[in-house]
């Protein structure tokens, strides 16, 4: 970080277990763009980028796509817990109907 609470991305990459290029795909997906620029035009990365980030990856990792993390970012008043439950409810559905084309005996 720097004086001004700002950090690199290498930095943020580092804080966030993610590489460099992870941060870079993302702000060029319009996910994750950087709060300024440095004179050198560095990228500077604040707080709550770097929560923007860690929602990213939590919603990527739940099996999200890129398009529904987008959507889930700019739907107003939505939080993480909102958009956890509406994904679980489409993968419960998604199991049952799975599930309805199978017959388990029961011992």
């Amino acid at each position: 970080m720097d004086g001004s609470g700002l950090m690199t991305v290498g930095a943020l990459a580092r804080r966030a277990g993610v590489t460099v290029r992870t941060i870079q795909f993302y702000d060029q997906k319009g996910l994750l763009a950087p709060t300024s620029l440095s004179p050198s035009h560095q990228r500077l990365y604040s707080a709550e980028d770097e929560a923007k980030l860690y929602r990213i990856l939590t919603l990527k990792r739940l099996g999200l796509t890129l398009s529904e993390i987008r959507a889930a970012s700019v739907e107003s008043g939505e939080d993480l817990r909102q958009v956890i439950a509406r994904s679980r409810g489409a993968l419960d559905d998604e199991w049952l109907r799975l599930g309805e084309g199978l017959s388990v005996p029961c011992r």
